[in-house]
């Protein structure tokens, strides 16, 4: 993003967040604090941007004041426990960019053979 009018941009703060997404931000109550660090926000009623309930967040105080219990169900059938035992998950995410690069060509080159 190129602006010509900034001039500089500091970092006053870096913190580590309780949620790695922070898409439900987007359906907070308007003037709730920003979760930092353990600050939790109220969601606003139905209907939301995704299904929040399904991805176990720690940064919503308030889910459990809008999810039946076909809603509690449904989200627990679709939890994924095993992907922490997901070695191959944890290696993509890890791996350099320039490490992926020769094995996948090293790989497409097979496919193509």
């Amino acid at each position: 993003m190129y602006e010509p009018t900034i001039q500089k941009i500091e970092v006053l703060r870096l913190e580590k967040r309780l949620d790695d997404r922070l898409f439900y931000l987007r359906d907070a109550e308007e003037g709730a604090a920003v979760p930092v660090n353990d600050i939790k926000v109220r969601l606003r009623p139905r209907p939301w941007l995704e299904k929040w309930e399904r991805q176990n967040l720690r940064g919503i105080s308030n889910i459990d004041e809008y999810l039946t219990d076909k809603r509690r169900r449904t989200a627990k059938d679709h939890e994924k426990p095993w992907e922490k035992y997901d070695l191959m998950k944890q290696y993509r995410s890890t791996i350099p960019e320039e490490h992926q690069k020769e094995i996948y060509s090293e790989v497409y080159s097979h496919i193509l053979t």
